[in-house]
């Protein structure tokens, strides 16, 4: 799973207005998450409304009721449900020539022996899939498929493969950490992570002339990805500390989150910074030699 994933409209329709209500706003903040990590695209299959807002979530009752009856009289859910709609949507699963490439490929849930799109889609691509769980198998991630391929002389291959499922915040969790290091080792050039440093490291501020040294990085590309680890570990320190669960800076603290390069104390510049006060007193990195 990357910059893309598939919604499992199999999950379709909820039980009653009830178990909806329960699940929609986990389901937002999952994606909001979801998209603060790279993900910027959620493809949908050409039979459902690419809009959103006339996809059927009970009987009779489409997500613009939802939306009309519940998110609006909300400001929090209206907000997260605003934000979501900021996650680009497309369709279908497979462009033309990848249906007609397809077409001697197929996947079948372990389990109940039964051929969903959406696996089907997810394990072509490479990618994973998001669902409501609202019942099983839709309910458990990693979910275990066979997938059935036509060998070069006929005979059909199968063999099984996992499909990440992310149907709440703890599989989230789980997953969180190998999206982000994924998406960060897909950043190539210094000018890369600084176009894209809000989404990278959403609670870091770049001070002095580090926006500069980015933008013009000029060094060996081993440099520049331990720079960008170190900015990982850091970001995901400042993080920890504006929850609670880190009450003091200690070198010690960075290296149990992964940090593997040296570290020294703050720059002049930095810790002269006035803007930066209130702020807990970030590290400067080096690397080691």
């Amino acid at each position: 799973m990357g910059e893309f994933a598939f919604f499992n409209h199999h999950c379709l329709p909820f039980a009653d207005k009830e178990q909806l209500n329960d699940l929609m706003p986990k389901f937002l903040r999952l994606c909001l998450r979801a998209g603060r990590c790279g993900l910027k695209t959620i493809i949908v299959d050409q039979n459902v409304d690419a809009h959103w807002f006339r996809i059927e979530l009970t009987p009779g009752y489409y997500w613009q009721d939802w939306y009309s009856e519940r998110a609006l009289r909300d400001p929090l859910l209206r907000e997260q449900a605003q934000a979501f709609r900021s996650i680009s949507t497309r369709q279908p699963f497979f462009s033309p020539e990848e249906l007609e490439a397809a077409l001697l490929f197929d996947v079948e849930h372990s389990e109940s022996k039964t051929s969903f799109s959406v696996l089907r889609a997810a394990v072509w691509h490479g990618s994973g899939i998001i669902s409501f769980p609202t019942r099983q198998p839709w309910n458990k991630s990693p979910i275990m498929v066979h997938v059935q391929e036509m060998g070069d002389i006929g005979e059909i291959k199968i063999k099984a493969n996992w499909v990440v499922n992310l149907y709440s915040l703890d599989v989230f969790d789980d997953v969180e950490q190998s999206l982000i290091a994924a998406r960060h080792a897909a950043m190539r050039s210094g000018r890369e992570i600084w176009e894209n440093r809000n989404g990278l490291f959403p609670h870091l501020e770049f001070c002095g002339r580090a926006p500069d040294q980015l933008r013009t990085w000029s060094h060996r590309l081993s440099c520049l990805e331990q720079s960008r680890d170190a900015m990982r570990v850091l970001d995901v320190f400042a993080d920890k500390w504006k929850r609670g669960e880190i009450h003091e800076y200690t070198h010690e603290t960075l290296r149990r989150l992964g940090l593997a390069h040296r570290v020294s104390g703050e720059s002049e510049t930095c810790a002269n910074d006035r803007r930066r006060v209130s702020a807990p007193r970030t590290p400067s990195l080096c690397s080691p030699g």
